[in-house]
Order: structure tokens, then sequence, then C-alpha cells
């Protein structure tokens, strides 16, 4: 979610603005990731890429092996709106890993810096 990474990673994304993944729930198995669960929500930063940014996204994310690609909807000023997520795959998931020292930390740095507040993290 982080502003800072997406502008360094991506030159042409713009943000666009926060929403709520409606029937999603914030997952950290050892990465971030999102599980369907029913009545709830998780907090996302919506942004507008070019298919040249989603490539080079899809590469960083290992799609498709590591994470598979899907439009859920998001809550955005009351309208829900159809959005591409990555969803981390079950064999990934189930892989022997751990995240690095400070990932999340770094989650909640990028939930407050698109203007979301701490409690808004929730896993």
């Amino acid at each position: 979610m982080s502003k800072k990474q997406m502008k360094a990673r991506y030159k042409r994304a713009n943000p666009v603005t926060k929403a709520y993944i409606q029937d999603w729930k914030l997952s950290i198995p050892f990465y971030a990731n999102i599980e369907p669960v029913k009545n709830k929500r998780t907090p996302a930063f919506i942004w507008e890429i070019t298919k040249e940014d989603e490539a080079i996204l899809d590469r960083y994310e290992g799609y498709p092996r590591c994470y598979i690609k899907k439009n859920v909807l998001a809550l955005f000023d009351d309208k829900l709106i159809s959005v591409m997520v990555y969803i981390m795959t079950d064999a990934y998931k189930k892989s022997d890993r751990a995240a690095r020292e400070g990932y999340v930390e770094g989650i909640i740095k990028g939930y407050l810096d698109v203007g979301f507040e701490k409690e808004d993290f929730n896993i």
C-alpha cells in the first residue's frame, strides 16, 4: 500500500483512493494476503495502473506461481466497484517460509501512509 514503494516501482501508477474490500480479510501467512470471509472487510488502497505496470507487478508478486489475480468488490464512496487483487496460491501459502523482520511493521506503515488508522490493520 505504500505510496513511496508503488511510485518507485511503477512510474505510471496513479493513487486513486482508499477503499474496503468486501467479504475478504487480511492474513499474513508470511507475506500479505487476503482470504474470503463473509461479512468482513479489509482496507485497501486503489491504484490505477497501466498494462506495463501490471506486467511488472505480476513479476514482482510471482504471478501465477505465488499469487493469482482476481476481481473482487471494493467499497468506495458508498459504491461497490470491481478491483483486481493478488491472492496467495494455496501451494505458496503452505511453503515453509517466514516474513522478514520488520515486514508487518512495513504493512502497518503502508496503511498509515494512505490514510488508514492503525486500528484498521486487523489480522
